[in-house]
């Protein structure tokens, strides 16, 4: 079997024979876009290979490729037309990046021999006729739209006033008096039954007799131009006959494109706001609902996750939501404005309508259209309607079940879609003061320090030791602070895990949480000796007992900024460090401190100096005070050190320095 790849240019055509080794037969062959190119094609073909079995191989380079393909189609050929993105990273290794026609053909042929492609659907006949009829749609589209802007051009001239007594000029029933009577002149000559005759029959009935009175009161109160009327009524007139011809030739259009489309297995054109020629268009790719996303959403990039729900129950609904790979730029501001798009019996309600999604899930973008809803529901009406707050219930189950899923299937998307959006969860269980902690807990995924790559609870509880009843976290500023706390040290030494904490949010979601599956959260930084042994108790019991005066001093010393010192066995190499009590850590006292820096009621740790009795600077202290030397500036140095270590900022740097200077000085 032999492989015939052809470059593809707007003019001229290269191609390059190999055989099934990839060895090239003979040299290239450039021919031109035409019957006599493509005979110098075959000829060529047929002296290298004879009646040699082949297939061909191109790229889909525009529209430049059409014809070459069906003139091999017609020859009963097997063709394989490519994306040219599939060639690109062969085309880099392969030939250096040096583009050539004989080069790019021989590579193509290659891309074909090796097998790692996938044909674009483009060469399908059906789905070629689809896109040539959408792309004609989209012009047809065009130029009745400027018809439409030069009525309109023409209206603001000769009878200004229209546009507001209709929501559109292009209902039905505005329409048909324009096209009717065409100058507010005789218009105002109209009988008033004549009038509403016309407004009764396009409306079926909605308009009274009132809004007739009122357009001939207009017409004959016009502020238009009142010369030159017979050009107006003209030009309309004309105007008007070719908007009736393009709205005829749209729905014969449409009816043809829908002929192509019901061909194909899609049920795009049931999702509400999409109508049939938008999910024909979208047709033409591999996920025509994230191909409708990007056009919908001006998005540059596919979502993370796209559902289609069609619910029948004690409310019909159908609904498209999607989960977006980036957020966007104000989505964490008071500008941002959250909700889905809502239509009644396919009718454009709303833009957004906040009610369908909970604030955690405010970046959520899609559509939710029901037949339970009236075409004029107001929006006060809206707000307080049990039927939206099912439906959003019932959304955020299928979200919630859809990332459970992505979670399962591929964990390196699911944690891209986390490093984005993770913030939201934890804020959907903080925000519930833990109410959805059991339909959020096993998304949550946290760095640890055992871990290469962020893990679950559930992962984590699977990993524990035998016998551990709790799970130990570390919260910070940053990740790095976190790594680098000095509490850490012992449980990297034990090879016990600890989630790293680094997001404002992280700790005030575990602390409304309480558990995971019976496993309580413990953070390391909280002061308790209760994962001590018998002999470190008692080790720690007896060295407090034996400088209970050291203690005194510098906790005396230390009495605005802390409300203990103790000894500890927490700690490995570092000299000290900071714990507290009572729920208040220091990382929520900066979080919610500078949150308001300059507030009155600021909250405060109760903090505990943790001294290693191990170490050589707390038998430097004892030795100092023993030979009667002050300690009252080691007392302050600890505790800016251990300050220093937790990573947050001390207010007097000048002091800490003159201090450590002074000390150095000493020895």
């Amino acid at each position: 079997m032999y492989i015939v790849g052809i470059d593809i240019g707007k003019n001229n055509h290269e191609a390059s024979i190999i055989d099934s080794k990839g060895i090239l037969i003979g040299k290239s062959c450039r021919f031109s876009n035409t019957h006599k190119g493509a005979d110098k094609l075959m000829t060529h073909i047929a002296h290298l290979i004879g009646d040699s079995p082949c297939v061909f191989g191109m790229e889909a380079t525009g529209h430049y490729w059409y014809s070459i393909y069906s003139f091999l189609k017609t020859k009963g050929y097997t063709i394989y037309v490519i994306n040219p993105i599939q060639s690109d990273c062969l085309r880099s290794m392969y030939i250096r990046q040096t583009k050539n026609d004989s080069k790019d053909s021989f590579l193509i042929a290659q891309v074909i021999r090796f097998g790692q492609f996938t044909t674009t659907s483009l060469a399908d006949e059906d789905l070629l006729s689809l896109r040539q009829l959408c792309r004609y749609h989209d012009s047809v589209i065009s130029a009745r739209t400027e018809i439409k802007l030069r009525i309109h051009t023409i209206m603001d001239q000769i009878f200004p006033e229209f546009d507001k007594l209709f929501s559109s000029i292009w209902r039905n029933s505005s329409i048909t008096i324009l096209q009717t009577y065409l100058t507010p002149e005789n218009i105002a000559e109209a009988t008033v039954d004549e009038l509403f005759s016309i407004l009764k029959d396009k409306s079926h009935n909605r308009i009274t007799i009132s809004k007739a009175i009122e357009i001939k009161e207009a017409a004959a109160n016009t502020f238009g131009i009142k010369i030159a009327q017979s050009a107006f009524s003209f030009q309309l007139k004309q105007l008007f006959e070719r908007l009736d011809l393009l709205n005829n030739q749209i729905e014969t259009l449409e009816n043809e494109i829908a002929h192509y489309y019901k061909k194909f297995d899609c049920n795009l054109h049931t999702i509400p706001g999409i109508g049939l020629v938008a999910a024909a268009t979208c047709t033409f790719h591999e996920s025509p609902l994230n191909e409708y996303y990007k056009n919908r959403f001006n998005d540059y990039e596919d979502p993370t996750l796209s559902l289609f729900l069609d619910v029948e129950g004690l409310i019909c609904y159908k609904a498209l939501v999607y989960i977006p790979s980036h957020a966007p730029y104000n989505l964490y501001s008071d500008t941002y404005e959250k909700g889905l798009a809502l239509y009644a019996k396919d009718v454009f309600i709303k833009e957004k309508c906040p009610e369908l999604v909970p604030d955690y899930l405010k970046f959520l973008k899609g559509l939710v259209d029901s037949d339970d809803f009236s075409l004029n529901v107001s929006r006060e009406i809206l707000q307080d309607d049990k039927r939206l707050h099912k439906i959003s219930d019932n959304i955020e189950k299928k979200v919630i079940d859809g990332l459970k899923d992505l979670k399962n299937k591929d964990y390196d998307k699911y944690l891209k879609f986390f490093d984005t959006f993770g913030a939201n969860i934890k804020f959907g269980i903080y925000q519930s003061f833990g109410s959805k902690k059991d339909l959020l807990k096993d998304l949550l995924v946290y760095d640890t320090l055992l871990s290469d790559k962020k893990i679950s609870l559930e992962e984590y509880k699977k990993n524990a030791k035998e016998g551990q009843k709790v799970i130990y976290y570390a919260a910070g500023k940053t990740l790095e602070s976190v790594k680098l706390l000095p509490q850490i040290e012992k449980y990297k030494q034990s090879g016990t895990d600890v989630l790293l904490l680094h997001e404002n949010i992280d700790e005030f979601t575990l602390l409304v949480m309480k558990d995971y599956e019976g496993l309580e959260f413990k953070s390391i930084t909280a002061e308790s000796n209760d994962e001590l042994s018998k002999e470190e108790k008692d080790k720690i019991d007896s060295l407090s007992a034996q400088n209970r005066e050291l203690l005194d001093i510098l906790k005396e010393n230390l009495k605005d900024k802390v409300d203990d010192v103790v000894f500890s066995a927490k700690l490995v190499d570092a000299p000290v460090c900071i714990s507290s009590k009572d729920g208040v850590s220091l990382n929520i006292e900066h979080v919610m401190n500078e949150q308001d820096p300059t507030g009155e009621d600021q909250v405060k740790a109760i903090k505990v100096l943790e001294i290693n009795p191990d170490h050589t600077l707390f038998k430097t202290i004892s030795s100092n005070k023993e030979s009667g030397k002050d300690i009252s500036k080691y007392a302050s140095l600890l505790y800016d050190e251990a300050m220093l270590l937790e990573g947050y900022d001390i207010k007097d740097k000048a002091q800490f320095v003159n201090n450590l200077n002074s000390l150095l000085a000493d020895k």
